[in-house]
């Protein structure tokens, strides 16, 4: 598969309007290992597409699962993916910790508004993937 990397980091740079601060870093970072696991890593294109499930009797799309929680305290009532979680899950987090440094209020999730927010809690230190030997590794993003 031909893939330009170089072009792949500019998109995904450019499209995040502040730059240098503690949220273009984060977004940048998962938005690079989200694009890895779907050309590179991925096994399946599951990990990246996601799968449907029953969630209170309404069939929905299960977050995009290529980001692994190393431990997980999310609450299980609520996330259906333990110690798993998608793109915009980090992404999530990413603005509403950029909101809190800022005292700011109002920011709306967007997706699965039944599940709340409860379903993007972690820390940044827990944020890692599952690599070819089945090995938890640190993305290494603060």
């Amino acid at each position: 598969m031909c893939f330009d990397r170089d072009a792949d980091n500019e998109a995904i740079s450019g499209s995040i309007g502040i730059r240098n601060s503690t949220l273009a870093r984060r977004v940048t970072a998962a938005a690079q290992h989200f694009v890895e696991s779907a050309v590179f890593a991925a096994s399946s294109n599951r990990e990246v597409a996601g799968l449907m499930a029953d969630v209170g009797g309404e069939m929905v799309r299960v977050p995009l699962p290529c980001f692994t929680i190393r431990v997980d305290s999310r609450p299980n009532e609520v996330v259906h993916t333990r110690g798993r979680l998608g793109l915009r899950e980090v992404v999530h987090r990413a603005r509403l910790d950029e909101a809190a440094r800022y005292d700011l209020v109002g920011v709306v999730k967007g997706f699965n508004q039944h599940l709340g927010i409860d379903d993007c809690q972690l820390s940044w230190q827990q944020l890692g993937r599952i690599d070819e030997r089945g090995q938890w590794v640190s993305l290494g993003i603060d």
